[in-house]
């Protein structure tokens, strides 16, 4: 779990310098397009890229924290094992639509990496830049989800403690 809380932690980190580039970029972006009439190149497809990493290094993170938006109006009155095996259903539908998302992903990678995809832009950027953020951050999240799966299974086997 520590190696685990390292990994998750280290996204938020990444997340956090993507955050903090995007704002230095668009900023200084603004200020020579204002002040000096001269915008900067490829300010718009780098502050993307940063959104990608940004979006997908912090599935694992909210997941881990429980973060999600969740509606509790409802499931907050059930008891706290119908709230678990809930809990268990969701992490199992998640790790198999996001593990098929993150393995078509992988495979857009690969293709990406082999064929040299680059985005039409002046100078050309490689597409397998996005295609790794959305792959590694999926890959996180299953592998969130699956350590929640396994967390709540246990709980449940147990005295469901857990809520």
């Amino acid at each position: 779990m520590k190696v685990w809380r390292f990994v998750t932690n280290v996204g938020g980190v990444v997340a956090i310098g993507c955050l903090f580039a995007m704002l230095v970029m668009t900023n200084a972006e603004v200020l020579m397009r204002t002040a000096f009439h001269s915008p900067i190149p490829l300010v718009i497809e780098l502050s993307g890229f940063c959104f990608a990493f940004t979006t997908f290094f912090t599935l694992a993170l909210v997941v881990r924290e429980r973060r999600e938006l969740t509606v509790d109006f409802v499931v907050g009155r059930l008891p706290a094992r119908t709230r678990l095996a809930l809990r268990s259903i969701y992490d199992a539908i998640g790790i198999i639509a996001f593990g098929v998302i993150c393995w078509a992903a992988w495979g857009k990678l690969r293709w990406s990496a082999s064929v040299g995809d680059y985005i039409p832009s002046d100078p050309p950027l490689p597409t397998i830049i996005p295609w790794t953020a959305l792959t590694v951050g999926l890959a996180m999240l299953v592998v969130a989800l699956l350590v929640d799966l396994l967390v709540s299974l246990k709980a449940l086997a147990g005295n469901g403690s857990k809520g």
